[in-house]
This record gives C-alpha cells, sequence and structure tokens, in this order.
C-alpha cells in the first residue's frame, strides 16, 4: 500500500500559516478581530507557546516510524523558529527586559498613571515618594482611594467621576499638585469604564484626561464597541493641544496607532519600552502585555524618560513618564 505525502505536507502548509497569522497579525490586517487582537497583545507569549509547540513537533516525528513525518515536521518548526526569532528581535528593542528608558535629564512635569484596583494608598503614595509625581491618573480608583492619595500630599486637588461611578471598575480619578497651577473639572470622553477631564494650569498641560476604555473581551465588548471605545480615547489627545492622557487603555501601542493616534504618540512607544508588559502583574512583564499608557503631542511635550512599576497588589504595573515643554 503506497502512503501519499500529500497529506503531511498539507498539514504543514496550514501550520506554517497558522504560525504567521498568530505572531504577526498586525502586519496582515487581522488585529482588529478577535482572537488575533488577544495575540497581538501579548506576542512574546504566544511566541513563547508557539517554540515550545515546534520543539513538540520535532520531538513527535523523530519518534515515528520510519521518520514519515520528520521532514514537514522540520519545516514547520523552522518557519516557527525564524518568525519567532524575528519578532522576539523586534520586542527586545522595544524594551521587553528593560525596566525603564531615558533620553534626556530634562523634566518638567512627572505623571503617573495607574490601574489602582488591590492597591492601597498607602502603597500608591509611598512608590511616589521618590518620583514625586506632578500628577497621578487613577483608574478603578474609588473617590475616597483618590482623595486619599491627594491628602498625602499637601495641597494637592482631587478630582473623580464619583457621581457616575457605580463600582470600582468604572471609578476614575486625577490627582494634581499645586505647583502645576489650579484646574476644573470637565467632561471626558464617554466611556463606559468612565473617565476624568481637567482643564486650566499655569506651569502644567492644559488638558489633562484620566481614561479607562473597556477590554477587548467579547463578553464586556464586541470587537466593534472596543475599537470604538478605544479610538475616543485616542481621539481626545488628538483633538487637543497641550494635553496628556493617561490610563489603562486595554490596548497595546500598535493597537492604539492603528485606531487614530497620529499627531500623539504613547510615551513607552516613543522610548521604545513600549513591549514592557504592564498587564498582568503575575506575569513577567516581558510575557505581559503593554496596556497602560501615557499620550500626549510632541508638539507639546516631550516624554524623556519613562520607568514601569510595581505598586501593591493590583494585577498591573504602573507608568510613569518624565515629560518636557517641546
Amino acid at each position: 500500500m503506497i502512503h501519499s505525502p500529500a497529506p503531511r505536507w498539507v498539514l504543514a502548509a496550514v501550520c506554517c500559516t497558522g504560525v504567521v497569522l498568530f505572531l504577526v497579525p498586525g502586519h496582515l490586517g487581522l488585529w482588529a478581530h478577535y482572537p488575533f487582537t488577544q495575540l497581538s497583545s501579548m506576542r512574546m507569549l504566544t511566541t513563547v507557546g508557539l517554540v515550545c509547540g515546534a520543539l513538540g513537533c520535532l520531538a513527535w516525528a523523530a519518534l515515528r516510524p520510519r521518520g514519515t513525518w520528520w521532514r514537514p515536521s522540520l519545516v514547520t518548526a523552522s518557519v516557527t523558529l525564524v518568525v519567532s526569532a524575528l519578532v522576539v528581535t523586534s520586542l527586545v528593542r522595544e524594551g521587553a527586559f528593560a525596566e525603564s528608558r531615558s533620553l534626556t535629564d530634562a523634566t518638567d512635569l512627572v505623571v503617573l498613571s495607574f490601574n489602582a484596583h488591590g492597591a492601597t494608598a498607602e502603597e500608591i503614595l509611598e512608590a511616589s515618594r521618590e518620583a514625586d509625581p506632578d500628577v497621578i491618573m487613577l483608574v478603578e480608583a474609588p473617590d475616597e482611594l483618590v482623595r486619599a492619595v491627594a491628602v498625602g500630599f499637601d495641597g494637592a486637588s482631587a478630582f473623580t467621576n464619583a457621581e457616575e461611578a457605580t463600582s470600582v471598575f468604572d471609578a476614575v480619578g486625577i490627582v494634581t499638585r499645586a505647583r502645576i497651577g489650579a484646574y476644573e473639572q470637565v467632561e471626558g470622553p464617554s466611556l463606559r469604564l468612565g473617565s476624568v477631564a481637567i482643564e486650566g494650569g499655569g506651569h502644567g498641560p492644559s488638558h489633562l484626561a484620566a481614561v479607562h476604555p473597556l477590554p477587548p473581551r467579547q463578553r464586556y465588548a464586541p470587537a466593534p464597541v472596543w475599537r470604538d471605545e478605544v479610538s475616543r480615547s485616542v481621539q481626545w489627545c488628538e483633538d487637543r493641544s497641550d494635553a496628556i492622557v493617561g490610563g489603562d487603555f486595554n490596548a497595546v501601542a500598535d493597537h492604539l496607532r492603528r485606531l487614530g493616534l497620529e499627531r500623539c504618540a504613547s510615551a513607552t512607544d516613543a522610548l521604545d519600552l513600549s513591549a514592557r508588559g504592564t498587564w498582568p502583574t503575575v506575569l513577567p512583564a516581558p510575557l505581559g502585555a503593554d496596556i497602560d499608557h501615557q499620550l500626549s503631542d510632541p508638539e507639546w511635550w516631550l516624554p524623556t524618560r519613562a520607568e514601569i512599576l510595581t505598586i501593591g497588589g493590583s494585577d498591573h504595573r504602573a507608568v510613569l513618564v518624565s515629560w518636557s515643554r517641546a
């Protein structure tokens, strides 16, 4: 009986196509569709999983009688390893293994943005002591937490969405220090998980906003809804001069660029730190997703230093950025 090799090579071709789709969906226009949105958010973790699968495939083929699957398996594994090497090289260049990146020592403003669910005011204040931020943007932070952080900084002001928030998950707040001027709360982007926007200042930006778009999960937000919420958050920065927008965007830097980020830019992306994962903290940072950001127009504010911090029991890491007036 003659066995045709065609099915083995067809399966190898399907596997190779799958590897490319999983590792570089952004370049194929698939990033906006589930589950490729999630896969493109955790590129290092996806890459590690596929490499382990490729090595397992080789081991299985080597044990087959007469090695009938050896050549198709070798081709599949080779494609996986080559594409994975390119992805990992890109991620290392984008700061996957760097805790911070600096451009210059110039600093006119320091902003801390943080999904604070699981952290206490004391932990946030302790982490802030050395950096001494001018602005703290908090999401998943109830009114009492935001005001407790403000009390910890003498003369600080607190702005929250306490009147609209129904739970900790849609609670958002901003704390500003007196040294950057007075602000008043204004309407921010309309997001189901909340936002807070303020205007004013003197030594700081004229516009500040903390945002929390919905996560890309079918249960909470079908893909079009997720894209719309992230686009609204990005557009708030795009439509205003002298603005900084921060928070948990539930989107990686590549998603932001594809969803309308043109004039504004992510600070961590600009400083080659965008591959350092901010969520979840149960995974090492290189394996996580960089979904927490600070955005601004480089014509007004240039990021000079960015650092990813672990604070308390939150499942997110905080983003600390030093900004210099352009």
